[in-house]
């Protein structure tokens, strides 16, 4: 498979959904994101989550590029 670049979805301002349906009307296919903080943090992250998180990338034909985490050192919160 080859690397793909993506874009930020926070860049956004939106949800996770919301951002995806914005890149994909970008023609962008590959997105970044953030897991340390928002929706898709660990916690926040069940079963019935990671199935929904998936079929809104497969049925907007992108996939992640990127995972981000800070591990604990405190990512500055861009505004």
């Amino acid at each position: 498979m080859a690397m793909k670049i993506g874009v930020r979805i926070e860049s956004f301002k939106q949800g996770f959904e919301s951002g995806v349906k914005v890149a994909t009307a970008l023609g962008i296919d590959g997105i970044q994101v953030n897991v340390t903080y928002n929706e898709l943090a660990p916690e926040n992250m069940t079963i019935e989550r990671i199935r929904d998180v998936k079929g809104i990338l497969k049925s907007n034909g992108v996939c992640f590029s990127a995972i981000c985490g800070d591990h604990g050192k405190g990512l500055p919160m861009l505004s």
